[in-house]
Order: structure tokens, then sequence, then C-alpha cells
């Protein structure tokens, strides 16, 4: 029902869509039994776009307890938020190592903070500043995995 998809989309931080799209595979991958089967785990979250790690997933099916299959539909949504989380963080910090020039891990501030004036929808250079002064260690570099 739209109140459950509601409830569930506000408890889960997920948009409607997602929650009704994962009610789907849910269902379809339940058919005839109880829930969808751990081995089926990974493939539900790949037809969702995601794209989880092997030890993601088998931690979070730990995680809830699984033995077997995920029986609750709750339970999956919980798994799907989490991998979904964990995509994002990784697209982050992807993007973050294109202005890593050494490969080392760290972005020099000053790159930084030309980067926040002009690229994308860009900060004013007072804003700018702001966020490089409190993310910029002493000596002028920016160690990205620690905000990420």
């Amino acid at each position: 029902s739209d109140d459950l998809v509601y409830a569930f989309s506000k408890k889960y931080s997920l948009t409607e869509d997602e929650v009704e799209d994962c009610a789907d595979v849910f269902k379809l991958l339940s058919q005839g039994q109880i829930g969808v089967p751990n081995r089926e785990v990974k493939g539900a979250l790949q037809l969702l776009k995601q794209n989880p790690r092997d030890a993601a997933v088998e931690e979070l099916l730990e995680e809830i307890g699984s033995s077997g299959s995920i029986a609750d539909f709750e339970s999956f949504l919980y798994i799907f938020r989490s991998i979904k989380e964990e995509t994002s963080e990784a697209e982050l910090l992807d993007s973050f190592k294109i202005f890593d020039r050494k490969g080392d891990g760290y972005i020099d501030s000053e790159d930084f903070l030309l980067n926040l004036t002009t690229l994308g929808e860009p900060l004013t250079e007072r804003q700018a500043q702001q966020i490089v002064d409190e993310v910029t260690q002493a000596d002028g570099r920016i160690r990205y995995a620690d905000f990420v």
C-alpha cells in the first residue's frame, strides 16, 4: 500500500520509487519460497542497479542473522540501503582520486579551492575557503578519505 511505501521510504531514507522497485524484486525472487535465498541477494541488488562486493553482502546477511534466505522485506530494504550507501561512498572517493595527482590519498588544498569555485555548481570564494580551512592539514594537503 502507499502508506507502507511512504513509511518505509522515510524509515530507510529511500525514495518511494526505490522502495517500490525493491518490493517488485523481492516479490519476483521470493515466489514459491520463503523470502529471497542468500545466494540470490547479490543478483537482486544488481537488478536494482547496485554493484555490491561479495564480502559486503555476506557481512550484511550475517548482521541480520539470515540463515539461508531473507524472509522479510524490511531486512531486504535494510541490505539495499546499506549497499547503496557503500556504493555512494566509493563513487565519492573515486571522484576525489581524480584530483589526487600523486595517488597518495591527498589532494592539494589550492587545487581543491580552485575546483570548488569553478566546477559544477561553484561556491563563492568565501564558502570554498571555509570548507578548505576546515579540512586542510598543517602541510597544506587534504586527506580526502577523512571526510567521505
